[in-house]
């Protein structure tokens, strides 16, 4: 018995990443069924715009940070993946729904993308001291 507690513990690092990488690559296909079936019926009809820019802005924020703080890409992978689906969604209901043309629609992923590199190059940016309270520093 103490066998078998001692190599779960010691392995629990590695049970932990392959379960990330699992949850990454899962999340890579988490939406496609959406895009997909928005793609065939060129409608957007019923999708919320408005939930799936709250969405995107969640999954910005939390790839950011945790890019930002170098915690361990198969803990945090996942917002990349499923951000970039959600972009994809909002993308075609600007194009479908709201009839806006390519080029704004390329200027909407380009201020998404531009505003990821920002946030995740922050302290490069601004300096180390960004975000930090002043009476610790």
């Amino acid at each position: 018995m103490k066998l078998s507690k001692l190599i779960i513990q010691k392995n629990k690092p590695n049970i932990a990443t392959v379960l990330g990488n699992i949850v990454i690559f899962c999340s890579f296909f988490y939406k496609i069924p959406q895009i997909i079936k928005i793609n065939n019926a060129k409608s957007a009809k019923g999708v919320n715009l408005l939930s799936n820019l709250q969405d995107l802005i969640a999954y910005i924020f939390a790839f950011s940070y945790s890019y930002s703080q170098k915690h361990q890409f198969s803990t945090y992978g996942e917002n990349l993946f499923q951000g970039l689906s959600t972009l994809i969604i909002c993308s075609q209901i600007y194009y479908y729904e709201r009839k806006l043309t390519l080029r704004q629609i390329s200027n909407f992923i380009f201020g998404v993308g531009s505003s990821v590199i920002i946030m995740c190059k922050s302290k490069e940016i601004f300096g180390k001291k960004i975000g930090t309270d002043r009476k610790s520093v």
